[in-house]
């Protein structure tokens, strides 16, 4: 992989944690009613894949998505903090496809975070709890539909490219070699986010199996969200 690609990557990365840190500080007054939506939504997923996790092979891959892709808010900007930090360094030492998934985290990070406060907003625009049948409405009112799709692409992108990364030879290695360094720098979100992903996706059967269960899911759910403004 050429010095330019990599050049590219982290220019591209910076770009949106910059985004993402601009964010996150004008969530601040949305910071109960965001916080409030997430858990909403990771209650949704731990029912939707209560499958996948109670299946010991699929278990620590559930775990990752659940943990590290939609980890909460204070979580995912401590790990995106970590990787801001650490730039150079990942730029130079792993190879393209972890560098590509960490790039895809941080892109499904920035995205889910403008549709969480979209949401937030529509339903306050609406006059709106937060409940099932309410967010579905809200979900609809927002349409973007097209966004929606790239928050799966991402995912399933994300999750193509771990497995693709873990059979690489000198991946773990490699990895197990950051964790001093990354715990005496702070940066444990991040290796905790590699780690994690790296060992959920090595213990798969099947990684397409898995994967094509989330985007199965999650593309029939979207549908039939979009749909309700069809309904209504």
């Amino acid at each position: 992989m050429s010095k330019a690609w990599r050049a590219e990557w982290q220019s591209r990365l910076l770009n949106e944690l910059a985004a993402l840190q601009q964010l996150r500080v004008a969530e601040g007054e949305l910071a109960a009613s965001l916080t409030q939506l997430q858990s909403w939504q990771r209650a949704r997923l731990a029912q939707t894949y209560a499958d996948q996790l109670a299946d010991p092979a699929t278990e620590p891959a559930g775990r990752f998505f659940l943990e590290q892709l939609y980890c909460p808010a204070d979580q995912a900007a401590q790990r995106d903090a970590d990787v801001q930090r650490i730039v150079p360094t990942l730029a130079k030492l792993l190879p393209e496809v972890a560098l590509q998934a960490i790039g895809d985290a941080v892109s499904l990070d920035l995205l889910s975070a403008e549709l969480d406060v979209e949401m937030v907003r529509t339903l306050v625009r609406l006059r709106l709890p937060l409940t099932e049948a309410n967010y579905g409405t809200a979900y609809a009112s927002m349409g973007r539909a097209a966004d929606r799709q790239r928050q799966i692409d991402l995912t399933r992108r994300c999750g193509e490219l771990l497995a693709q990364a873990v059979k690489l030879p000198l991946i773990m290695p490699t990895v197990k070699m950051m964790e001093l360094p990354a715990k005496a720098a702070g940066l444990q979100r991040l290796h905790t986010f590699l780690v994690q992903g790296l060992v959920a996706f090595k213990k798969l059967p099947s990684p397409k199996a898995f994967l094509d269960v989330i985007e199965g899911r999650e593309t029939a759910l979207m549908r039939g969200w979009l749909a309700t403004a069809r309904v209504a």
